[in-house]
């Protein structure tokens, strides 16, 4: 049975390509899955997170009820960069659902 995760989506400047290979040479990526203009993933030291980046500039992440978002955010922050390689930046929030399966 799946757990329940809250998820949240955030509008940012990221470039896909370069996000995607920067977050590979960083070596903290654990599995990764793309399809269709999305790349998910999980990170080392959050493996009960999961995250999506897309090639829209989109960035999620589903996260354990009763945790918050804001470490694995934090985690990333550095690694999330423009098409032109500069630091991305993460406009507003999309969405915010608590308690969904995933």
């Amino acid at each position: 049975m799946r757990a329940k995760k809250n998820q949240i989506w955030f509008e940012t400047n990221l470039g896909y390509e370069e996000t995607k290979d920067r977050l590979f040479k960083s070596g903290l990526v654990v599995g990764d899955d793309q399809d269709f203009g999305r790349f998910s993933f999980k990170l080392k030291n959050f493996k009960d997170y999961s995250v999506q980046i897309t090639r829209g500039g989109k960035l999620g992440t589903y996260y354990p009820v009763g945790c918050s978002y804001e470490p694995v955010l934090e985690s990333l922050r550095s690694f999330l960069v423009t098409p032109e390689g500069e630091q991305a930046e993460i406009f507003d929030v999309i969405t915010h659902s608590e308690e969904t399966f995933h």
